[in-house]
């Protein structure tokens, strides 16, 4: 279909699938599934002679801006596919209306203007685009000059359901990485659960545990660990983790694009209780797969349910296995080869 594509991935090393360059570095597991990685300079690399895209996909704003005019000028022949992880703009947005003081909410929205701009721009000067959100595409379609969209719902296909029963699982499960600080969606989302929604649990379940993933939690984090509150630490098999779990909460309050940790408890078959953030983009096709709260107490309670209710769980484990199965045959065009099929016949290109 296509003789090279280049994916710029979020460390800045540029991933190529299908490659005819030579691959500098020793093989590993990447490589041995047709993936490359190249270790030279990103511009010397796309400006050598020997070296020919049929297409580059950029992930994430932060990366497009500095390198989509390499791409232009060293491989005018590829397509520039913008993938869209998220509306960074969106997420800002909400972020501003939860900050503390004016002046902190007026920093955030003039910030928000400033990625609303640069995201818009990336949609006119791509050729092509992915979003994991119908929502968001939506957003995107709504402005003139912007590329044609494929929505690609950010699935794993090598996940499978967990097996254990309601009595072999106990607890409530949070997955969440600290890479990015306390003062991100996931440290906002935790400290809001625990100080709105965990007292209102702990009168109905006094003997809850929520258990919190994620290397090296800031001090701030940590110093919310009490006895209804464990830190895990980096855990290296989640799906077993998933498997020890009840019960799942995605209690984010600002974001943007699709959730992977509520897309992933879905496809391991747990319960998850989920503000309207934490549950945004995801496409349940009509089931009720995810509790969808976002007032503490109205959350603790679906928590408390499905905590202690072996009905009501299994319940929405039977409903939850329907929508994993459905997204296990995904249509051709709501894959990655038949976005990039769609692309290179130019069937409604910008």
């Amino acid at each position: 279909m296509f003789d090279a594509l280049i994916e710029l991935a979020d460390d800045g090393y540029a991933l190529s699938l299908y490659p005819r360059v030579r691959v500098t570095r020793p093989s590993d597991a990447l490589i041995s599934r047709g993936v490359a990685i190249v270790g030279e300079e990103l511009s010397q690399h796309l400006a050598r002679a020997d070296v020919f895209y049929d297409a580059v996909i950029v992930s994430r704003p932060h990366n497009f801006e500095p390198v989509a005019h390499f791409v232009r000028e060293h491989q005018p022949r590829a397509l520039l596919i913008y993938d869209a992880e998220a509306l960074y703009w969106r997420r800002i947005d909400l972020q501003a209306a939860l900050a503390a003081d004016e002046e902190e909410a007026t920093r955030l929205q003039v910030a928000a203007r400033s990625m609303q701009d640069s995201e818009e721009r990336m949609f006119r000067e791509a050729d092509y685009a992915v979003t994991v959100s119908h929502e968001e595409a939506d957003v995107i379609r709504g402005l003139d000059g912007v590329c044609p969209i494929s929505v690609l719902l950010p699935t794993e296909p090598d996940i499978a359901l967990t097996t254990h029963s309601f009595r072999e699982r106990r607890d409530v499960g949070y997955v969440a990485g600290w890479l990015g600080g306390a003062d991100t969606p996931n440290g906002d989302g935790l400290r809001w659960f625990v100080s709105d929604v965990l007292p209102h649990l702990r009168k109905i379940v006094p003997w809850v545990r929520l258990r919190v993933t994620g290397a090296k939690p800031p001090e701030a984090i940590r110093a919310l660990a009490d006895p209804n509150v464990h830190f895990e630490g980096n855990v290296d098999d989640l799906a077993r983790f998933y498997d020890e779990i009840r019960v799942v909460i995605a209690p984010i309050r600002y974001g943007a694009g699709v959730k992977l940790k509520t897309v992933h408890a879905l496809q391991h078959g747990v319960p998850i209780v989920a503000t309207r953030v934490g549950a945004e983009g995801v496409d349940t096709e009509g089931l009720d797969a995810i509790d969808v709260v976002d007032a503490p107490e109205a959350f603790a309670e679906r928590v408390a349910l499905l905590l202690t209710d072996p009905h009501a769980w299994q319940e929405r484990r039977e409903t939850i296995e329907q929508l994993v199965n459905s997204w296990q045959r995904p249509e051709p065009s709501k894959t990655w080869s038949g976005a990039l099929d769609t692309a290179f016949s130019g069937v409604n290109r910008c």
